[in-house]
């Protein structure tokens, strides 16, 4: 039985109502289990423990971004130079999620071209070149 509650609207008997009535539902399930063969010393339910994880002594360095992991890859590339394409899979190889990869083809070409303008790569026939 699944349904929605109110916790402001409950009060404490309707709470110790509903209890039993799940506690019923679990042995229900918990027969439905044996009729079927399932192994009786699984685990049982046990509620969710609500204490918070442990906070880290030290923050999580800023993961990098694209601007910076386009430019790691073309330094990289080196003389070899590289596409949009080959830009792509190493900014994913590199644990950067693009939600397609037409979307992040675009927004590569979109971080070169910006580059381009600020005269720090080069662009010679499709190919994408580090000038620093």
């Amino acid at each position: 039985m699944i349904f929605h509650l109110d916790m402001a609207a409950l009060t404490k008997e309707e709470l110790i109502k509903k209890r039993q009535e799940l506690a019923k539902d679990i042995e229900a399930l918990d027969r439905v289990l044996r009729l079927f063969g399932v192994d009786e010393s699984a685990p049982k339910y046990e509620p969710l423990s609500l204490t918070p994880p442990p906070v880290l002594d030290r923050p999580f360095p800023p993961a990098p971004g694209l601007k910076e992991l386009v430019i790691d890859g073309l330094k990289l590339q080196q003389a070899l130079g590289a596409s949009p394409k080959d830009l792509l899979g190493y900014c994913k190889s590199k644990g950067y999620y693009f939600t397609s990869d037409v979307n992040g083809a675009a927004s590569i070409s979109t971080a070169l071209s910006r580059l381009v303008d600020d005269e720090k790569v080069r662009k010679q026939d499709g190919r994408y070149y580090w000038a620093g």
